[in-house]
């Protein structure tokens, strides 16, 4: 009970301290309450990175998708080195295009997210979510050859990314190259 009156005392004091409420949500074991905290913060200190970059992977973890991009919009209009936002952007871009149901998206929204992963990948070289998801957009819009290459440099970086090899095994499988890609399994 006591905690109870604690953070609902927290919430609504007048305390314009936006460290001091992020490190209440780093405590918070709730997320609904974590979230709260953080939208606090934002009020307190709208450019708040760290609480930024936590609402934002929350956001996209609900397929929130709009919100999640108003975040690392904002992120990257601070940091502009930020290779986790230029990725996150991506993904939600490409979750926001996928749950919307627009049609023909990958060629329409590839265009748009492509530049966002290789920005990542140019900031964090070894950035091996940002090198496989650019490699299945190359795939989808056709790019079999630039998408293998993607594959290859991941399994240089880690010899065991299984998503990797069945990346590479899907594409050879796209060109027609059966033997190649069985032996990838």
């Amino acid at each position: 009970m006591k905690n109870i009156i604690n953070y609902f005392s927290d919430i609504f004091d007048n305390n314009n301290d936006a460290d001091y409420y992020y490190s209440l949500a780093q405590n918070e074991n709730y997320e609904i309450r974590k979230i709260r905290l953080l939208k606090k913060v934002l009020r307190i200190e709208p450019n708040h990175i760290n609480s930024l970059e936590e609402l934002g992977f929350f956001y996209t973890m609900q397929k929130l998708h709009q919100k999640a991009i108003s975040c690392y919009d904002k992120l990257l209009n601070l940091n502009s080195k930020n290779a986790t936002a230029y990725y996150n952007l991506g993904v939600n871009k490409l979750g926001y295009a996928q749950d919307s149901l627009i049609h023909g998206f990958e060629k329409d929204v590839a265009s748009e997210v492509i530049p966002l992963f290789k920005k990542a990948i140019s900031i964090n070289p070894d950035y091996i979510d940002a090198l496989n998801n650019l490699s299945i957009l190359y795939a989808s819009t056709g790019r079999f050859n630039d998408a293998i290459l993607l594959n290859e440099n991941v399994l240089q970086i880690d010899s065991n990314n299984s998503r990797a090899y069945s990346n590479m095994a899907n594409l050879y499988g796209e060109k027609e190259n059966y033997r190649k890609a069985i032996s990838l399994f």
